[in-house]
């Protein structure tokens, strides 16, 4: 029996830097011939859509940058020829209810298929289930960011619930052959799973997927099998110009090729030069894969993905109390000074006060509720 081919990207947002090639659907410019080959010969194309098309400006009250690309831009999108969309990320509710539901209706009158948000809870988490060859393939997007927005009347995106979300998957393997989780999760800039992204994702797994793609993290991962499945820990972005980090300027396509009783992924090298996108040439291909594959066989190391997660909470660490201890230009003028010793000066007691109050579940929901509630915010 004949098999299908899907082709996953990552991040794709239109920005200032390429906006007349989107609104032009000028695809030959945006991808180049030749990766628009690889595109268009794949059975099935899924990109996560990390922006919301609105052309109205309504921030929403958040920490971080906030997106949105004009509603003629989707010319560029609808030329890519999308079979599925994914929008359970970061940046969708950018604009709120407003940007959300603009998105909805131009994706909706361009006949493009979205999955990983919604108007309300369970439209969110809505899978989409493809079937082609008579192979059935099932799509379940969600993110580890909870949208500030998320309630059961507005759900926005569909966030990882460890109560919900693994029921969902273990539900839609009944339903079909293979179950693909596309995971809006994982340290931004870091090419390794965090070790609580590798516990969810191989629960993931008992309950039922069969490949997992993680993209938060705006850089080429590693991938490791567990068991039946296998999980990529970060793909990279496919078209964003919003990172400037060396990790940005190279990513990766993912392609599944699914048989009735076989499944293959393959990884295909692509370049990034700030508001366009080629396929990898042959020198490139093996920069970007060799270190993917050694990242791969490093994870597999006894202690290595706990080594380096606490080396990078540790040079983190200096970033989150400087919030903690406050932001007055006083304080960051003699903190300056004695070079972030102040941001550093708690008392063991302080700290233990601090870790009990973020670790206990109970503390952390009245600390976020408390705050949102400064901006008529509630959960």
């Amino acid at each position: 029996m004949k098999g299908i081919s899907i082709l996953i990207g990552g991040d794709l947002v239109p920005t200032r830097l390429n906006y007349k090639l989107f609104i032009r659907g000028d695809l030959n410019n945006l991808v180049g011939r030749k990766l628009k080959k690889v595109i268009r010969k794949s059975d099935f194309r899924i990109f996560n859509l990390n922006v919301p098309f609105t052309d109205r400006d309504t921030p929403i009250l958040k920490h971080g940058n906030h997106y949105r690309a004009i509603r003629s831009t989707i010319h560029g999108i609808k030329a890519m020829n999308p079979s599925l969309v994914t929008l359970a990320n970061d940046h969708i509710m950018d604009h709120g209810k407003q940007g959300l539901f603009s998105t909805f209706r131009i994706l909706q009158c361009n006949n493009i298929h979205y999955a990983g948000a919604g108007k309300n809870k369970k439209e969110a988490s809505k899978p989409y289930i493809i079937e082609l060859e008579g192979i059935r393939a099932g799509i379940y997007s969600c993110t580890g960011e909870k949208s500030i927005l998320e309630t059961d009347v507005l759900a926005g995106v569909n966030s990882f619930d460890p109560l919900e979300s693994l029921d969902h998957i273990k539900g839609l393997k009944r339903l079909c052959d293979y179950v693909i989780v596309i995971y809006y999760a994982g340290k931004e800039q870091y090419p390794y799973p965090t070790p609580n992204l590798q516990k969810i994702c191989r629960k993931m797994v008992d309950k039922g997927a069969d490949f997992i793609i993680c993209q938060q993290s705006h850089c080429a991962g590693c991938m490791e099998q567990y068991k039946e499945g296998t999980i990529c820990y970060g793909q990279g972005d496919f078209i964003y110009s919003g990172s400037n980090h060396r990790g940005a300027k190279s990513g990766l396509l993912v392609e599944l090729k699914l048989e009735k009783e076989h499944a293959k992924i393959n990884y295909i090298p692509i370049i990034k030069y700030r508001n366009i996108v080629r396929l990898a040439n042959k020198k490139d291909w093996s920069m970007i894969l060799e270190p993917f594959w050694e990242r791969s066989m490093l994870i597999k190391q006894p202690g290595f993905i706990e080594k380096e997660y606490q080396e990078l909470a540790n040079e983190k660490l200096k970033t989150y109390m400087k919030v903690l201890h406050g932001g007055n230009y006083l304080y960051q003028f003699i903190n300056k000074i004695l070079r972030d010793k102040l941001s550093m000066n708690y008392s063991k007691k302080q700290l233990l006060e601090i870790e009990h109050y973020i670790e206990s579940g109970t503390h952390l929901e009245l600390l976020l509720n408390g705050i949102k509630s400064r901006f008529g915010r509630r959960y």
